[in-house]
């Protein structure tokens, strides 16, 4: 069945839950990445505008974290480039969190190749 299909398909609870499972593409991932986080802004009652920031951070499995405020899910956000390595622009609490998220799932990968 198409992706497009399925989603369409889905119950909205369905649909959710289904968005915040770690797919099959997803698991151990951990990757620098520029991403794009909406906001809406509504002046009035029925007016809504749309706002775009973009965000440096990292990407562990499905979630999109940054320093500022933890952690960021959300079906607005936008992911538009993924680093290779660590960038300069890392910042020191970003790289802990890389370099513990890369042994903590190296050292599972290993444990379970030798079971």
């Amino acid at each position: 069945m198409k992706r497009g299909k399925k989603q369409r398909e889905l119950t909205p609870h369905e649909r959710m839950h289904w968005m915040y499972t770690v797919q099959s593409n997803q698991k151990k991932r951990v990757v620098f990445v520029k991403f794009l986080n909406r906001q809406e802004i509504s002046p009035r009652r029925f007016v809504k505008f749309t706002k775009y920031k973009e965000i440096n951070g990292l990407e562990v499995e499905n979630r999109l974290l940054y320093v500022k405020n933890g952690y960021l899910n959300k079906k607005g956000c936008k992911v538009l480039h993924f680093y290779e390595g660590i960038p300069r622009w890392a910042e020191p609490e970003l790289r802990a969190l890389y370099a513990r998220k890369r042994e903590e799932f190296n050292l599972t990968q290993e444990s379970a190749e030798t079971s």
